[in-house]
């Protein structure tokens, strides 16, 4: 059970990523695009947010979980939290035409994503 809601995280993020983003990127359109990426990405983060918090219960109430485990968890908490607080600055880059700012704030974005996945995958081997 230790390693479920890790490997469920890196699902949603796999899935997220891979599928969602491309279709939506492709498929949608302006005003339509901007209000079901706003939709969507929010979710998203909360989700993780929110699995990690489960996944940190289940090592708390578990014995023998080590230190470093639950320290890259706790951070499996954080980053995608970082992320949904990102998300009106973002917007608002983007509906003021502050391109260098969406910049910024989406790949911070990205990398603290990506940075999530790989601990996620690292609690395996923890």
């Amino acid at each position: 059970m230790n390693n479920f809601f890790p490997g469920l995280c890196c699902g949603i993020i796999v899935f997220q990523t891979a599928i969602i983003a491309p279709v939506l990127t492709t498929s949608l359109t302006g005003d339509v695009f901007s209000s079901v990426v706003r939709a969507i990405w929010p979710r998203f983060f909360l989700t993780l947010t929110i699995i990690s918090c489960c996944s940190f219960l289940v090592e708390i109430l578990s014995n023998g979980s080590s230190s470093v485990r639950i320290s890259v968890i706790v951070l499996t908490i954080i980053l995608p939290f970082i992320c949904y607080v990102l998300i009106p600055a973002t917007n608002a880059a983007t509906d003021a035409g502050r391109k260098a700012q969406f910049k910024v704030l989406h790949a911070t974005s990205i990398l603290l994503t990506v940075f999530s996945l790989l601990l996620n995958a690292a609690c395996v081997w923890l």
